[in-house]
């Protein structure tokens, strides 16, 4: 999206923890960090923000925005899918609002205001106190999934590349599935109790973000060690410097997903602007 200024947003909030408040053209929400112990649920929910309307044929979803298509699902998709989509709608707004009275339509059908879908909050007497518009829930998307998912890439590329990096992505998850297990999120909160004696209840209180930066380093740092192990070792020799994994450059999506990524993106037309 143009204008999401993520790097002040990462700086004032995402990296210090701290709720975003968020200024509407009609009244005003506050957007939480997850904590640990609402992980799985939001894990659940957000899969609703990462759809991607774009991929269908269908001349009237492309020309959707996409709050209208999440509530045109919500309020009239198939029995199944309104039950899905209502139900990971209102569990994401519910962990990152902290808001509880959300109307998303009336009798089936669409709020609008100026022809466009609107999202309605209101308070305890059910009075409306804020409506989201199709923009603002565009920026409110994104502050949730950079502000919880530390590894989140909104980049836009092409559709070949696009296509290629998915298929990376999915060969991948097979390796990994196949070649090791994948800590669950029971293993990683062990993991930090065991080294950092922490209780599972202070744990549950951290923000997910803050918490799998946490698990990734512990983890990381056991890998580091054991590294060095092998290279003082006179049966091994390691030529290559080996690096703490915290000053190791972090790499995109686009990076990992292409060895010689300025070729390839030559090849295919270059990133999507």
């Amino acid at each position: 999206m143009k204008n999401f200024n993520r790097d002040f947003y990462e700086s004032n909030y995402f990296e210090m923890g701290t709720p975003v408040p968020f200024k509407l053209k009609d009244g005003e929400v506050v957007i939480h960090p997850v904590l640990v112990k609402d992980a799985n649920r939001y894990d659940y929910a957000k899969q609703i923000l990462l759809i991607d309307k774009n991929k269908t044929n269908d001349i009237n979803v492309l020309q959707m925005s996409d709050l209208e298509y999440l509530l045109t699902l919500c309020l009239q998709g198939d029995d199944g899918e309104k039950e899905l989509v209502q139900s990971q709608l209102g569990i994401l707004l519910s962990l990152c609002l902290h808001e509880e009275n959300i109307v998303f339509g009336i009798d089936g059908q669409l709020i609008r205001e100026n022809n466009r879908p609107l999202i309605v909050i209101c308070d305890d007497n059910r009075m409306i106190k804020a409506k989201i518009t199709p923009k603002e829930f565009d920026t409110i998307k994104k502050i949730i999934l950079f502000q919880n998912d530390k590894d989140y890439d909104d980049t836009e590329y092409s559709a070949d590349m696009q296509e290629q990096i998915e298929l990376w992505i999915k060969v991948k998850n097979q390796h990994s599935k196949s070649s090791g297990h994948i800590p669950t999120l029971e293993e990683k909160k062990a993991l930090l109790m065991a080294k950092n004696g922490m209780t599972e209840e202070q744990i549950n209180n951290i923000r997910y973000r803050l918490f799998e930066v946490m698990a990734h380093s512990a983890i990381s740092s056991d890998e580091y060690i054991g590294e060095m192990i092998i290279k003082g070792s006179y049966k091994y020799d390691v030529k290559e410097n080996i690096e703490h994994p915290i000053y190791r450059e972090k790499k995109s999506l686009y990076e990992q997903a292409f060895v010689d990524a300025d070729s390839f993106a030559s090849g295919m037309g270059g990133v999507a602007k």
